[in-house]
Parts: structure tokens; C-alpha cells; sequence
């Protein structure tokens, strides 16, 4: 097991603004929503005669024409065969001309098919709690959410303050599964949904009382509780120090599952008492993933009636487009312990990163 070295400390998370880039609209022609897929098998029980698997990917953003390039035909058979599927929505999606662009460096708008082509790839629910939900402000929000109803995907994490708060609740095989959204990463206050505004669920310090009662009410009405977070350190390839802290507070709150996005990396995965911490999904389709950044996983989370364990499925992003890659050995250096599983990778030993 190699063991990857870690600066300490959170990171300051309010940055202050800068000069507005906004992504090129793409230029190339439209292709079918989803061309191939993948016969990736997911993991089953042998445990349990009753279980579901729920598939959770990272931050997707079909700016710079990548909504043209097929984005998600390789992966389509991954999060299709699961019984949910779940990735973090780090863009607007809307018509051009759509709310005016925010004071800061990177304003991401990728176009409305994006919707249709997260649906069409067996994607169920997105949250869009980030840092770039109101790049376009309230207007390009707004729109976005319209979209993603449209095309029949479940948004979590934006609204009122009760909505963004709020869970999405489904009813699978006899599981009754929770999903909330929220973030530790906005440019600043205004981002932050209120009483009668619209906004996002804030995970900061000051409003981690909002975020207690949505996990410990979500436990009271679900077998599983999963927490969708936007945290952490752009390109870090180990937690910041308060992901444990706070992802731990939330599975002591009753969360079963906390799933990190943001820093754009594959970061740990980690038990913390009856729940686990993924701390990092990395990138699912992103134009500008390079290097460390194109490496990354559909993570598979198993639920069974005495158990949830951990899976995964690696994936390599060429050109922005994820694909499933053989990765024997691959997954060392996230320091894990993983078992290859019938091309699904298992954790069995997984543990915090560590200096």
C-alpha cells in the first residue's frame, strides 16, 4: 500500500472574486444521447438474499462542446444497472443569454441537452450544491432546475432553505433510500439559500444545525441516508483535515454514506463507525481533466439488510469522457485496500490518507 504524503489544515473556502471566464458554447454537432455502454457488473451479497446498489459519480460540466462528444456512452452501462444513480451537477444548464454572469474566475454554463444526456445515461438524481449552481445567478439556477424536472431527474441540494435542505426519498426493492445535498464550497453568503430566497444548502460551520436536522430526520424516515458534499481542496489527493471531522458528524447524525466532490481528485475512502466517508468522486465528464484529474471511479454502494460495503469501478477521462479502464494495482496509491471483484473493485480495508 503506497501512502500518499498531505499538507495539514483547511484551506480558506470564501476565494475572493476574480476576472469571469466563461466556457466557450460548443460547436460541434449533436450526437445520440448514448451510443455505447459498458457491461460492467456490479457487486452482489452474498450475505444478504435482498440488496440494491447505488452508483454515486463526481463532478460533471458538458461545457467547451463535450455535450457533442458523447460524454457518457462508456459509463452508461455502470450507472444504468444500478438501482440509483447519483452525480454532482458542477455547471448551469441553460440557453445562452440566460442571467448574468458572477464576479468570479471560472463561470460554467454547459447547454440544455445536458439534462436529456444525464437521463439517457441512466442518471437518476444530481445535486447542484456547489460552487458553480448561481454562476449565472438566480435566473441561471432557475433555469437549470427546469431542465433537470423536465428530463425527469431529481435535484437535491438548492431552493428555500426547507427545499435545499430537503430529502429526495425513493422507494427501491423494499429500501427506503434519502439523498441530500449541500456545500462547503461557495464564493460567498449570498449563494446560501434562506428562509424565502432561493439558494443552496450551505455546509458550513454556521449552518451545520440545518444540515443535523435534514441527515437526523432523513435517518428517522430511511433505511439509508446518503450526504452529497461539496468540500475539500481543488487537486488535493488527501482530505483536509475537516472532512473527517465534519463527515464523521454526519454519520453520527444518521447519515449511512457521506460522498465528497470538489476537488476535482480521487481522494480516500474511509469507514467512520457504522458509515463510510468517500471523501472524493473525482471527475465524472469534465472537459479540462488532465493527468491525476482524468483518473477517477463510478463509486458502487451496496446496501443489504445487515450491511453496506463499498465498491467501485476505475475510470479513465480522455478528452473529458470517462470510460471504465483495467486498473490492477491502479488504486494503490488512494492508499486502500481494495479486492479486484469480477471488474468491480471491493474495499476492504479502507483507510483514511495519511502522511
Amino acid at each position: 500500500m503506497l501512502v500518499v504524503a498531505c499538507g495539514a489544515g483547511e484551506r480558506a473556502e470564501l476565494a475572493a472574486p476574480a476576472p469571469v471566464a466563461i466556457a466557450p458554447p460548443t460547436t460541434n454537432e449533436p450526437v445520440p444521447l448514448v451510443t455505447t455502454t459498458a457491461n460492467v457488473p456490479v457487486p452482489t451479497s452474498s450475505l444478504d438474499a435482498r440488496s440494491i446498489v447505488i452508483a454515486v459519480a463526481g463532478d460533471t460540466s458538458l461545457t467547451q462542446g463535450l455535450d457533442g462528444r458523447d460524454p457518457f456512452g462508456a459509463v452508461a452501462g455502470v450507472l444504468g444497472d444500478a438501482d440509483l444513480a447519483i452525480v454532482n451537477l458542477e455547471t448551469v444548464v441553460s440557453e445562452p443569454g440566460i442571467g448574468t454572469a458572477a464576479d468570479k474566475q471560472y463561470v460554467f454554463r454547459s447547454p440544455p441537452r445536458t439534462a436529456e444526456l444525464l437521463a439517457a445515461a441512466g442518471v437518476d438524481v444530481v445535486s447542484v450544491a456547489n460552487n458553480h449552481a448561481l454562476d449565472l445567478g438566480i435566473d441561471g439556477l432557475a433555469r437549470t432546475l427546469e431542465l433537470l424536472d423536465a428530463s425527469g431527474l431529481i435535484s437535491v441540494g438548492a431552493g428555500t432553505r426547507d427545499q435545499a435542505y430537503a430529502p429526495a426519498m425513493f422507494d427501491i426493492d423494499g429500501f427506503r433510500v434519502a439523498v441530500i445535498g449541500a456545500s462547503r464550497v461557495l464564493p460567498n453568503t449570498s449563494w446560501m439559500a434562506t428562509e424565502t430566497g432561493l439558494g443552496l444548502a450551505s455546509a458550513y460551520d454556521g449552518a451545520l444545525d440545518h444540515l443535523d436536522r435534514a441527515v437526523s430526520d432523513a435517518s428517522s424516515r430511511a433505511d439509508v441516508v446518503i450526504v452529497m458534499i461539496h468540500w475539500g481542496v481543488e487537486k488535493d489527493v488527501c482530505p483536509a483535515g475537516f472532512q473527517e471531522v465534519l463527515g464523521s458528524r454526519l454519520i453520527e447524525r444518521g447519515a449511512d454514506v457521506v460522498v465528497g466532490s470538489h476537488p476535482h481528485v480521487l481522494q480516500s475512502v474511509e469507514r467512520s463507525g457504522d458509515g463510510w466517508i468517500i471523501h472524493s468522486t473525482g471527475n465524472l465528464a469534465f472537459p479540462s481533466a488532465r493527468d491525476e484529474s482524468a483518473r477517477s471511479a463510478v463509486f458502487l454502494i451496496e446496501v443489504a439488510e445487515s450491511s453496506i460495503q463499498i465498491g467501485l469501478v476505475p475510470l479513465q477521462l480522455d478528452g473529458g469522457r470517462p470510460a471504465p479502464v483495467d486498473a490492477d494495482g491502479w488504486l494503490a496509491d488512494r492508499a486502500l485496500g481494495w479486492v479486484d471483484s469480477g471488474g468491480v473493485f471491493v474495499a476492504t480495508d479502507a483507510l483514511p490518507c495519511s502522511s
